[in-house]
Formats: structure tokens, C-alpha cells, sequence
């Protein structure tokens, strides 16, 4: 849990660091259109943050951190976690749908 947390502020730093200003990529823009099909958009002024964040999320199950872990008992990671999941970092949408279920249980 240590590494993950390490890692996080390591992103979230990145993050701080990172230019804002960037064109879209298709799996991008459909990790916005998740919030704002489900009637919860990201305000303009924050999805550069959100899809950093996503990003960053992403890295971190490349590396290997358990999806649990990166949600934790925060719902908002969770929802945040899987749409990363299901358009930014596919790979790992059934390990991250996996540790949400159980999460829920």
C-alpha cells in the first residue's frame, strides 16, 4: 500500500507539472462522455485534471498496483478508476471491473 501511495503522489506531482493545453485523443474524449452521458460531466476548467489523473491511474496498473488499492474505500477514485479503465487503459477494464464488484460487496 506504501508503493501505491508513493506512486500516486509521484502522478499527482507529474500532474502539477504537466501542460493542460493538449488535443483530445479519441480515448479521451470518451472518458469525458462517460461523466456526461451518466449525466455527471466534468466542468471544462477540470477535465485536463481528470484525464491527467486517468492517465495516471492507467500508469499505475501498467506497473502493476491492484486495482483495489487505487480505489480504496473513495467512491470518486472508483468511478474515476473505471472509466480510465474502460477508455484509456482497456487492458485492464476486467481486473478494475473485478475490484469494484468486490468492493461493492
Amino acid at each position: 500500500m506504501k508503493l501505491v501511495t508513493i506512486a500516486v503522489a509521484a502522478v499527482g506531482a507529474a500532474m502539477a507539472l504537466a501542460p493542460t493545453a493538449h488535443a483530445l485523443t479519441d480515448a479521451e474524449q470518451a472518458f469525458l462522455d462517460i461523466y456526461a452521458d451518466a449525466g455527471m460531466p466534468i466542468a471544462a476548467d477540470e477535465r485536463a485534471s481528470a484525464i491527467e489523473s486517468a492517465h495516471g491511474m492507467c500508469d499505475l496498473l501498467d506497473a502493476g498496483a491492484d486495482p483495489a488499492d487505487l480505489g480504496g474505500e473513495n467512491p470518486f477514485a472508483f468511478i474515476l478508476l473505471l472509466g480510465a479503465s474502460q477508455t484509456i487503459c482497456p487492458q485492464h477494464a476486467d481486473a478494475v471491473g473485478a475490484a469494484a464488484e468486490a468492493a461493492n460487496e
